[in-house]
């Protein structure tokens, strides 16, 4: 018998018996994403199970659909499940473009978070919706939520908030053209938006001028 039969071969690297794993990550029970009927998206249950309220979404069945879901905001949601990281993918274009497509995505994470019980994905998302959102003209903000899909989209939590801090920001230093700019395109929700926040400031002045009037 040749002697390189006998000699002793270092296994390669990752491949020690102890470093095997004892059965197969991959051939498990999974549970199917259905991402707007175009794709469809294996998850392990035991990853799943890091994640006990979104697997009770399934409620015992084998496919969770999600319908009108844009293809950055899956990925984030599949990062997330995998590795309970918030990880873009990369946009081509100019900086705000990259900004706005993320302030997007932000925003659809936000409310898949919410509904979905993914609170540190709902937290993670909407740190990225201030840090986005401050990056892109107030304008170009307001004509993107005016327009779909964000159009029919219920203002709430903390997109509402953000949207109140940047219209008290931004009514100081508005220019003429940028107000009447934004009135073209602002929808009867960010109308509501506006109109809600000039009430609270107007209440919070008459407040602050009884106060100042009582003080001895």
């Amino acid at each position: 018998m040749s002697s390189w039969l006998n000699s002793s071969c270092p296994p390669l690297k990752g491949d020690r018996q102890e470093e095997r794993p004892s059965t197969s990550p991959w051939l498990v029970p999974s549970r199917i994403i259905n991402f707007n009927n175009k794709n469809w998206v294996s998850v392990p249950e035991e990853i799943l199970k890091n994640h006990p309220e979104f697997l009770a979404c399934w409620k015992g069945q084998q496919t969770l659909v999600f319908p009108d879901v844009p293809y950055h905001v899956a990925h984030v949601l599949l990062h997330y499940m995998h590795k309970r990281e918030y990880r873009n993918v990369k946009v081509h274009g100019t900086y705000q473009e990259s900004c706005a497509i993320d302030f997007s995505t932000a925003i659809f994470v936000y409310k898949i978070g919410i509904k979905y019980q993914l609170p540190e994905l709902s937290r993670l998302a909407a740190e990225r919706t201030r840090i986005y959102g401050d990056q892109i003209a107030f304008p170009e903000m307001t004509k993107r939520l005016s327009s779909p899909p964000f159009n029919n989209l219920e203002l709430q939590g903390v997109l509402w908030s953000y949207l109140c801090s940047r219209i008290t920001r931004e009514g100081i230093v508005m220019s003429t053209e940028s107000r009447a700019e934004i009135e073209k395109f602002m929808g009867s929700a960010m109308i509501s938006i506006l109109y809600q926040r000039i009430a609270r400031l107007e209440r919070e002045k008459k407040t602050l001028r009884e106060t100042v009037n009582n003080l001895p």
